[in-house]
């Protein structure tokens, strides 16, 4: 089932830097990239919008930074090596089954939400602060189907991103209710660059281990 996701590094809520901080531009993204995705080399292709990402191989990886935070759109995002001191958030949309998933995991806060059409089907860890503030959060594991999971989504995503990305992925401008305007942030399309193998050296007179050490013939 093809799947949506928006993944956040940060040292807190990521809406904190998303809406104080200007977008870093490519070095910073692959700076970012050099920690989260260590074993991969990867090389600047192109610029785009959240609102208008372009087309792009499906080895890319697609990122924006705001201060410290790291924010990454795929289908799904790569796996990425977080740093223990970090926080990473993330809302997936499975777009055939039209469910959500939301995932913290950090040193502080660790919830784990799985929503199909109508229902809450899982649910692990402490609530997290939108759920009690929200009037569509599910009372516990055996929501009804009333449950209004779209809602709650994106009241997580509010609460993570300071707006709904996937409305910004889908193009659509910031609602009044917004207080980031993701749509129009740089997103930064990187994919694995080229490896070339360096040829063998050519096998020379064999020297002893002394005579290595010192440099002599």
């Amino acid at each position: 089932m093809p799947t949506i996701e928006v993944l956040a590094v940060a040292p807190d809520v990521p809406v904190l830097d998303l809406a104080a901080q200007s977008e870093g531009g490519p070095d910073a993204a692959l700076r970012a990239l050099a920690v989260l995705l260590a074993d991969t080399v990867l090389q600047h292709a192109v610029t785009g919008t959240w609102g208008t990402p372009g087309e792009h191989p499906a080895d890319a990886v697609l990122v924006s930074t705001f201060g410290r935070t790291t924010m990454l759109l795929g289908q799904p995002v790569p796996r990425l090596a977080v740093p223990p001191e970090m926080t990473s958030f993330a809302i997936s949309y499975q777009t055939t089954s039209m469910a959500y998933g939301i995932d913290v995991a950090g040193p502080e806060l660790r919830r784990s939400i799985a929503l199909g059409p109508g229902v809450l089907e899982y649910a692990e860890g402490a609530p997290l602060p939108f759920e009690e503030a929200s009037s569509s959060g599910p009372a516990g594991a055996n929501a009804t189907h009333s449950f209004d999971h779209e809602r709650f989504a994106t009241a997580a995503a509010e609460w993570m991103f300071g707006c709904n990305p996937f409305d910004a992925i889908q193009g659509h401008g910031p609602r009044p209710e917004d207080r980031v305007d993701l749509a129009s942030a740089p997103l930064h399309v990187f994919t694995p660059a080229p490896t070339s193998q360096s040829p063998a050296p050519e096998a020379g007179p064999r020297r002893g281990g002394l005579r290595g050490l010192f440099g002599r013939t």
